[in-house]
């Protein structure tokens, strides 16, 4: 399978999921990770109706690309609530459904919240059972759940990503490699986070940042303005034989001020990008 090239839509906050669609055509995209919160206009969360789901599900098939993730907020699995616990389970459970229903392969999950040490024991049991659940209901409906690198969740490094995955032993549960967080977590070694996690990798994040002093330790840059070795880290995947999708995550939601307009910026992205795949020896899917 060749390698796809995702946009993701917390790049384009100022448009409805429809306009985003069509710039991500236009722009040549094979796919996109879709945010699942409420309150996001570019996204779609529980609120949105059954057949709103569907009719936007026509428009991506139409536009001929596919929803390469869906992308819900939830984090809850590790609580010592035992209602916040159900809750979260739920919500992700209602992700699932709304994933099968746009042909999406997978739900990206957050690796529990941030907890006190002399809690994380029982926290960390919670969220195996949390998601091992989760990963069953999700065997029924086909889709995989994939635990994402990322800050502020109870699970801040490769190796206990690794472990998680571990304790669950499920067939369903895969890893998106997200590079650029495992750096801003402090992760002290990037070949030894990929080689611990490229067994289980099965999507991958990618974007350049800056690291600075002020909080929160990092900021937003376009490729190869910034300091991560992000070529390296395509290179990596390439040569492991990664098949699948790399997301580039544009982070215009988070940081305006830090990016171009994603009109603009993003048909830099992509050219880098696909010329990294190609210069790595990889095969693009366009």
């Amino acid at each position: 399978m060749p390698i796809g090239i995702a946009a993701h839509t917390m790049a384009t906050p100022g448009m409805t999921v429809e306009a985003a669609v069509e710039l991500y055509r236009r722009l040549g995209f094979d796919a996109f990770d879709l945010v699942y919160q409420s309150g996001y206009g570019c996204g779609l969360s529980d609120e949105t109706p059954e057949r709103e789901v569907a009719r936007l599900a026509g428009v991506v098939g139409d536009a001929g690309l596919v929803v390469s993730c869906l992308i819900p907020y939830v984090k809850a699995y590790n609580s010592l609530d035992e209602r916040a616990r159900k809750d979260a389970l739920d919500a992700a459970k209602r992700s699932v459904d709304v994933a099968a229903a746009l042909a999406a392969p997978a739900i990206r999950i957050l690796a529990g919240e941030e907890v006190e040490s002399d809690a994380a024991g029982r926290a960390w049991g919670a969220m195996v059972e949390s998601l091992g659940r989760l990963a069953d209901f999700a065997e029924t409906r086909g889709i995989d759940l994939l635990l994402e690198n990322h800050m502020e969740n109870q699970v801040t490094s490769a190796a206990q990503m690794v472990a998680l995955v571990q304790a669950l032993d499920h067939p369903r549960v895969g890893i998106i490699h997200d590079p650029a967080n495992l750096t801003i977590m402090g992760e002290p070694d990037d070949r030894s986070a990929f080689d611990l996690q490229q067994p289980h990798i099965r999507h991958v994040h990618l974007n350049d940042i800056h690291l600075v002093e002020e909080h929160p330790g990092y900021a937003a840059a376009l490729f190869d303005a910034g300091q991560a070795p992000w070529r390296r880290w395509v290179s990596w995947l390439v040569e492991a034989g990664y098949e699948g999708h790399m997301t580039i995550e544009y982070v215009y939601r988070w940081e305006p001020d830090a990016l171009p307009a994603p009109e603009e910026g993003l048909p830099g992205e992509l050219a880098a990008i696909r010329g990294a795949v190609r210069a790595a020896g990889g095969r693009l899917a366009r």
